[in-house]
């Protein structure tokens, strides 16, 4: 039968490291490319559940009304869902 969708931080999840290993293997054969790296910033909105990845030094951060809250950090690399969001005022994310 028809297999089941893998939940949305696990399909993300799943693309960053598919990402880095092409970018690594990259840097492996060419002298030119050897050190490359990057920073990654996702986000998917599904219903009423925003979903975000992050790796570097690169931030995520909620613009709602008249506040701004900052969702990642700059360390190291998350996956994470969000339901705090979601049915408020018009909003805007940003990096």
């Amino acid at each position: 039968g028809p297999r089941a969708t893998p939940p949305i931080p696990e399909i993300l999840r799943n693309a960053i490291v598919e990402a880095n290993q092409l970018i690594f293997h990259r840097g492996m054969r060419s002298h030119g490319h050897r050190g490359m790296g990057t920073t990654v910033v996702a986000a998917l909105i599904s219903g009423s559940t925003l979903t975000f990845a992050t790796i570097g030094d690169s931030r995520i951060y909620l613009v709602q009304q008249h506040a701004i809250r900052q969702l990642t950090q700059d360390e190291g690399w998350s996956v994470r869902s969000d339901d705090g969001w979601a049915g408020r005022s018009p909003c805007c994310l940003t990096t």
